[in-house]
Parts: structure tokens; C-alpha cells; sequence
């Protein structure tokens, strides 16, 4: 959990106004998504109900590590960001680590504290 580690560590050392400079980095990183992937998001597997902006996030195990294909329209930052934080913090990693990951805070985010916003206590 090395590379999740190293995410938090980044937003809860930035000051708030870095978070959105930061957010909008990891926008541009979420890597194309496969062309044999197109077709499933297409068809709406692998999408995440949820979100407003259509998020297309498919885990998959390949020769013994987490594969994440992912994609999220560039006109939705915010969710293209932070699922570019998941893809780079478990895409590679082993399957057992990646089920422990942080606690949830009420807002939602993972963290010791709440790294993304200042809405939680916890």
C-alpha cells in the first residue's frame, strides 16, 4: 500500500489551494483506456452508477496483480481525478493488500483525516 501511502501523504501535506492544482494533475494522468475495453464500457459494464459523469472503472486480476481500466470524460475532472488516484495507487499491486485499505471518513474519502476537503472531522 506504498503507493496509496504516498497519495495521502501528498494531499495532507499540501496546503488547500495545492489540492486543486493537485486534483487537476491527476486528471491529466488517468491513462487511455485499452481499445478491447471500449466496446464493455460501451455495452455500460463496469460503470459506476453513482456519479453523475460516467465513470467506467473495471478491476481485473492478470497474472496475480490488480489490472484497473479506467475511463472518465475529460469534461468531469474531478471524478477523472480521483479515479486516477485509484488506478495509480492499486493498478500492479497484489490482490490481498488492496482489500486493506484505509477507513472511510463520513464524507466518503479514505484517510487518517480527510485528506480531500475540511467537511469531516474525522
Amino acid at each position: 500500500m506504498r503507493k496509496l501511502d504516498a497519495l495521502l501523504e501528498l494531499f495532507q501535506e499540501a496546503e488547500p489551494a495545492e489540492r486543486l492544482e493537485l486534483l487537476l494533475d491527476f486528471a491529466e494522468r488517468l491513462p487511455p483506456l485499452p481499445p478491447e475495453y471500449v466496446p464493455l464500457r460501451d455495452a455500460g459494464l463496469g460503470m459506476v452508477h453513482e456519479c453523475q459523469s460516467p465513470v467506467f472503472f473495471l478491476p481485473e486480476v492478470q497474472d496475480g496483480r490488480v489490472r484497473i481500466y479506467a475511463d472518465v470524460p475529460r469534461e468531469a475532472p474531478t471524478p477523472r481525478a480521483f479515479t486516477a488516484m485509484l488506478v495509480e495507487a492499486f493498478d500492479g499491486e497484489r490482490p490481498k493488500p488492496c482489500w486493506r485499505r484505509p477507513k472511510i471518513c463520513s464524507t466518503g474519502w479514505a484517510s487518517r483525516r480527510c485528506w480531500a476537503c475540511s467537511a469531516c472531522g474525522d
